[in-house]
């Protein structure tokens, strides 16, 4: 009689284990510090931090956190998305983010506050297009207050990497950096005598231009 022999092979499952980006959640937001300083105006600038990211691991955490009112391609940031977070300190009074790379229709979200109550005072959102490319300004911001960026995708497991400049700046367009007020002749143990004619000139300079105004006073002050 023959005999059968059973071979019993084992079963091995194999699983891959994808680790997620550091700053996959708002509580562990990448620390990119202070933003380099504007320069004084009239060019009121600040250099681009270039930061280096990716969607590919992220994932979209409950309860997502979004905006709405966005500009760009839509008016609302897609829900739920897989996202990573950034947190800097203001050096200036105006944000520009440029995002690009191959996320499609990526969304850009800054807020202010804490991660526990984010969107209070200033914040802003925009989606970008299918390029892969979105911009976002925000104003009215606090120099040395801390804010956060949101990066997101247009839907759960979109993927995709991006290169994000982020700079401050000052609107030189509507800074007054100073005033003086000059009078010709000065003034003698702090009098006029009457009738003497007095040129006062009331400088008020702005970052871009001078205003110049000139009164002739006739009467003893």
């Amino acid at each position: 009689m023959k005999k059968l022999l059973l071979a019993i092979l084992p079963l091995f499952a194999v699983v891959t284990l994808v680790a997620q980006p550091a700053n996959d959640d708002c509580s562990t937001a990448q620390a990119l510090g202070p933003l380099p300083t504007p320069a004084a105006c009239p060019t009121g600038t600040g250099a681009a931090l270039n930061i280096a990211g990716s969607l590919a691991t992220a994932t979209s955490p409950n309860p997502y956190i979004y905006m709405n009112n966005c500009s760009g391609t839509s008016t609302s940031m897609a829900s739920p998305a897989d996202d990573v977070w950034y947190t800097f300190v203001a050096t200036g009074y105006q944000l520009q983010v440029n995002l690009t790379g191959t996320v499609v229709n990526p969304n850009i979200a800054m807020y202010s506050g804490t991660c526990g109550a984010l969107g209070g005072g200033v914040g802003g959102c925009t989606v970008g297009n299918a390029n892969g490319t979105a911009s976002l300004i925000v104003n009215q911001m606090v120099p040395g207050t801390t804010y956060y960026i949101q990066i997101s995708n247009n839907a759960a497991s979109a993927g995709g990497n991006f290169n994000m400049a982020i700079s401050n700046s000052i609107d030189c367009n509507n800074c007054m950096i100073g005033s003086l007020l000059t009078p010709n002749p000065l003034p003698v143990n702090g009098m006029y005598t009457l009738g003497q004619v007095v040129n006062f000139c009331f400088t008020i300079n702005y970052c871009i231009h001078m205003c110049i105004y000139t009164w002739v006073v006739t009467n003893s002050l």
